[in-house]
C-alpha cells in the first residue's frame, strides 16, 4: 500500500491506537491499584496550508499549496484542535476532535467524524497487540 491509501490507514491506526490507550487507562484507573485517571484524546488539524502541500508529487504539488492556502485554514488554525485537547480537561477520553466544517477540513473545533472501524473495540485491541509484536515492546498501562 502506498500514497494516499497508506496515509489514510496510518491516520486510522493512530485514532484506533489512541482509543485503545484511553480504554486501557480507564481500566487501570478502576483497578484496585489504580491511580488518578489519565485520558487519551485524539486530534486532527483538518487541512492546513503548510509547506507539506508543496512537496506532493506531480500536479498536486504545483497546485496543492496555492489551492489549500485559499480554501483552508492556515497553520495556526490547524493547531486549534491540538491545543483544545491539550488544554480542555472537559473533553472526554477517547474523543476524536477536529474541525467540524466541510469534510472535516476546516471550521470550528469539535467532535470529528470517524469511521466504524475506529469504533471496533476488538480491532483496536488487535492493533495494540500487533504493534507490540512489531516493535518488541510491551506497552504497560
Amino acid at each position: 500500500m502506498h500514497g494516499y491509501p497508506a496515509y489514510g490507514q496510518s491516520k486510522l491506526a493512530c485514532l484506533m491506537f489512541g482509543r485503545e490507550l484511553d480504554r486501557r487507562l480507564a481500566a487501570a484507573a478502576s483497578s484496585p491499584y489504580g491511580a488518578a485517571r489519565a485520558r487519551c484524546v485524539i486530534a486532527h488539524p483538518g487541512i492546513a496550508a503548510t509547506a507539506f502541500m508543496g512537496r506532493l508529487p506531480g500536479i498536486l504539488g504545483r497546485i496543492g499549496e496555492p489551492a489549500v492556502r485559499r480554501l483552508f485554514a492556515d497553520a495556526e488554525e490547524g493547531a486549534d484542535p491540538l491545543l483544545a485537547v491539550a488544554t480542555d480537561a472537559t473533553i472526554p477520553g477517547g474523543s476524536f476532535i477536529g474541525p467540524t466544517g466541510l469534510f472535516g477540513a476546516t471550521g470550528a473545533v469539535g467532535p470529528a467524524k470517524s469511521s466504524k472501524a475506529s469504533l471496533d473495540a476488538g480491532t483496536r485491541a488487535r492493533l495494540w497487540s500487533y504493534t507490540e509484536d512489531l516493535t518488541g515492546v510491551d506497552f504497560v498501562v
